[in-house]
């Protein structure tokens, strides 16, 4: 009797569509649709007969209820109008509804929205592409649903270890059919031994309970952009390409993602052109296993990043290197570990780092220190043909080391550094023993601290120990050198040297009990100009068995006999400096023997100041200054200031003579300070004062030479 209740469509027939109206299965039905429109009815199944290869449409318009119905396929049409006979306030399904092989049709566009299923097997479908503004979608773990052409503003399934397979297939890939843009994937209980691996999608994997997820791994490539919330697994891989770079990095080229976790690979996934990368913190895997090309590119890792970097290949890589991570970078013994420290590294010093040695080796290296901190009680050895750019280090030593730098490899540059040593018995600052090396905007301080006076201080040594093979090419060029209270100094020590340039550099040093400003031996083609040499208790420069030697344009100034000693040596030319010793002056200051073709000539002498004149009580009196040289010639440049009891005076100081007029206004005792300073550096800038009694009314002056 089907006929008799539908039509041949399936549609239940308007006149039994009434309210109140039960129909009730009487027997076993097969290939049936009951289709139920504009319809308040029960439907209902006492004796639980088989309805086979059967379907039952509920249009958007009707009220059915359903009891016992067990057909292939039951639809129900959902509109804004129908969507709370459905769905509860809060936006889940109601239980009535909960039963196999349900599919909810979207008959209509919907708006604000919740689609919240907690158990049941379920289809949501919208085959006409109607609007569904601002709504979601919920899968709880125990309801399986499928979604076909369903777009709302988020998608979220819950995810357990039991209903893994539903969202991934045998290989741990995401299934592209469920997973897909904005969807979230949120997980609901503890996981275990499995993978995650994104292809396509944005989606986002969050575990907002945080359940645990042991011996897992998530893999996102590079067409995923994943978002991951309070996920800890064993590993997450990401794949980085060209196109997707600024997922990773901001416009600073800081890297976006989370690395807190310790646990991240980034792995190159195509040619990178251009890009920056810079890590801030965490612990990251960089690596390239398929060796893509990164063009015109640098990395950046800061001082809280430890970044691991495979088989990638760029123009520069930059370390932040601290106290807390220098065993990223070093072993034990100072050996920087070769895995990370290779060729194009620059390491930057971002904290005060203290007891630690940097033995670099075999190697292109930059090693700088933008920030200024300070190396406490370190040693910078360079060494196995490690190729080093120094820049801004600051050493202060105070412990028993002998030596803070050891350039022992070629081609090496020091700049802008500073050494403050004290401490062992025995000190050298700076060592070389290779060829090719510069020494440029060095500061080296030597004394002696609370616990240690060294016996012997030497700020740089240039020394081959063998007498046939000569250490070459070596620049030494705007250093500042000063050693206070040692026993024996040497502040340059040269053996066995060629080609050397000593330029600019200024050398003081201070109640040592024997110094020696300059040590050269055995060396050959050495310059030494525009530099500044003062003891105050040692000699000057000693130049023993050497040859091709230029002293030029330097000011030297020691408490010995002689400022230049020349031994044994050929072509060894000492000109154009201003030379100072205890006694002798200009070229009588330099001393030579057994030498050939040398030549001391040309070196400037002291000046002498004398004041003349006569003061006459109440009366413009003239005062005169002259300046000479020790052999009375007069000095014609420079400027002289002549002071009257502490009163700058007007002067003229004209072919070696400054005159200026002075009136007396009282019987008074008057002090005349004439001030001689040269143009030239290589002078001494002289003076001297002369105390005159009033006692007459003409007094000549007088004056005596200081």
């Amino acid at each position: 009797n089907y006929n008799r209740f539908f039509n041949s469509d399936g549609t239940l027939r308007s006149e039994f569509s009434t309210a109140n109206v039960t129909l009730e299965i009487a027997g076993n039905m097969k290939n049936k649709k009951f289709i139920f429109a504009n319809a308040n009815v029960n439907f209902t199944n006492p004796g639980g007969y088989s309805l086979t290869n059967s379907s039952i449409r509920v249009k958007t318009n009707s009220v059915v209820s359903l009891n016992n119905i067990n057909v292939d396929r039951i639809v129900y049409e959902l509109t804004d109008s129908n969507y709370d006979r459905y769905f509860s306030s809060d936006g889940t399904l109601r239980s009535e509804f909960r039963t196999a092989n349900v599919t909810f049709e979207i008959s209509g566009n919907m708006k604000n929205r919740k689609f919240i299923f907690t158990g049941g097997l379920f289809n949501l479908s919208n085959p006409k592409g109607y609007t569904l503004t601002n709504s979601t979608v919920e899968v709880k773990s125990d309801a399986n649903v499928t979604l076909d052409n369903i777009n709302v503003s988020m998608v979220t399934y819950e995810l357990t270890d039991s209903n893994y397979n539903r969202f991934f297939t045998a290989n741990a890939t995401a299934r592209t059919d469920i997973i897909k843009s904005n969807v979230t994937l949120r997980v609901a209980s503890n996981i275990k031994n499995k993978n995650f691996t994104y292809t396509t999608s944005n989606v986002t994997f969050t575990n907002p309970n945080g359940y645990n997820i042991t011996r897992s791994t998530i893999e996102i490539k590079a067409n995923a952009n994943v978002s991951l919330n309070n996920i800890n697994v064993d590993r997450i891989i990401y794949e980085l390409t060209d196109s997707n770079y600024n997922r990773f990095f901001d416009n600073y080229s800081i890297a976006r993602f989370d690395m807190l976790n310790d646990n991240v690979t980034l792995r190159v996934a195509g040619d990178i052109h251009n890009k920056n990368f810079t890590f801030t913190n965490g612990k990251l895997n960089f690596t390239n296993p398929a060796n893509h090309v990164l063009t015109n590119s640098t990395i950046e890792v800061r001082s809280d990043a430890e970044v691991t970097i495979e088989n990638i290949k760029v123009q520069m890589i930059r370390y932040e290197l601290s106290e807390n991570n220098y065993h990223n970078f070093f072993n034990d013994d100072g050996t920087s570990r070769s895995n990370v420290i290779h060729d194009n590294i620059t390491l930057i010093v971002a904290s005060n780092i203290k007891n630690k040695n940097f033995t670099l080796q075999n190697a292109r290296i930059t090693f700088i220190n933008p920030a200024g901190y300070t190396l406490y009680n370190a040693t910078l050895n360079v060494t196995a043909n490690a190729v080093v750019y120094v820049s801004g280090l600051t050493f202060n030593n105070t412990d028993n080391r002998v030596n803070t730098i050891v350039l022992d490899s070629k081609n090496n540059i020091i700049n802008s550094s500073m050494i403050n040593v004290g401490g062992s018995d025995e000190i050298t600052a700076l060592v070389i023993n290779k060829d090719n090396n510069t020494i440029t905007g060095l500061n080296i301080t030597i004394n002696n601290n609370a616990y240690q006076k060294p016996s012997s201080a030497k700020a740089i040594s240039i020394e081959s120990m063998d007498a046939n093979k000569k250490i070459t090419a070596t620049q030494i060029t705007n250093i500042n050198i000063a050693i206070q209270g040692v026993n024996t100094s040497n502040p340059l020590y040269l053996t066995n040297t060629e080609d050397v340039l000593i330029n600019n550099i200024t050398v003081n040093t201070h109640d040592a009990l024997d110094s020696t400003l300059l040590s050269l031996e055995n060396s050959k083609d050495v310059t030494i100009i525009n530099s500044q040499f003062v003891s105050n208790n040692g000699v000057g420069l000693i130049i023993s068995n050497s040859n091709d030697v230029l002293v030029d344009n330097n000011y030297i100034n020691t408490t010995s006999d002689y400022t230049v000693e020349v031994y044994n040596s050929t072509s060894t030319n000492v000109t154009n400096n201003g030379l100072y010793a205890i006694v002798q002056e200009g070229d009588a200051s330099v001393n030579v023997v057994e030498s050939q073709s040398s030549v001391h000539d040309n070196n400037l002498l002291n000046s002498l100041v004398k004041i003349t004149g006569k003061l006459t009580v109440y009366k413009p009196s003239k005062i005169q200054v002259k300046v000479t040289d020790l052999n009375g010639n007069s000095i014609k440049y420079g400027n002289v200031a002549i002071m009257i009891q502490d009163n700058l005076q007007d002067s003229i100081f004209e072919n070696g003579t400054a005159t200026c007029t002075y009136t007396p206004q009282s019987m008074d005792d008057v002090d005349v300070l004439a001030v001689y300073t040269s143009p030239n550096k290589l002078q001494i800038t002289n003076n001297t004062t002369l105390k005159v009694s009033m006692i007459a009314t003409k007094i000549a002056l007088t004056s005596v030479s200081v």
